[in-house]
């Protein structure tokens, strides 16, 4: 990192590049990633490349239900083993309309290399639309 090579006589406002979760280093790359589903199944939203950790500060998960039917939404981590580390939103129907949910993290949820963020519709009638922001540092 640049800057005063003498922090007792430092001067000024610190860099504060590379906190962990909280700020992006100073080599990170951000991410703007999406998916959508039409009906029944699920999507890989994003898979963050070996060596590399997904920092989400934000999500926003938008569905629509086109018929009256009990079903849900939902956007998940999992691991490389395909099983559910942690939820992060559901959205339940009980009848037609749509919901738009937008969540921000501070700090950032991490993602570790290999696993996926996913989203899922439980119904044929149920489109569902995600966005997620961050950015990719080295693990």
């Amino acid at each position: 990192m640049s800057g005063e090579p003498d922090q007792v006589r430092w001067r000024g406002v610190r860099p504060v590049y590379g906190i962990r979760g909280v700020w992006p280093a100073i080599d990170a790359e951000r991410v703007h990633a999406s998916s959508f589903r039409d009906g029944l199944g699920s999507n890989i939203i994003y898979t963050p490349a070996a060596g590399k950790i997904y920092f989400i500060t934000g999500l926003v998960m938008a569905s629509r239900l086109a018929v009256a039917a009990e079903c849900y939404t939902r956007v998940w981590v999992r691991d490389v083993a395909d099983a559910e580390v942690y939820r992060i939103c559901e959205q339940p129907y009980i009848s037609a309309g749509s919901l738009i949910t937008p969540m921000s993290f501070f700090p950032a949820l991490e993602i570790a290399a290999g696993y996926d963020l996913v989203s899922y519709s439980s119904h044929a009638d149920l489109d569902l639309r995600c966005f997620t922001f961050g950015w990719l540092e080295d693990a």
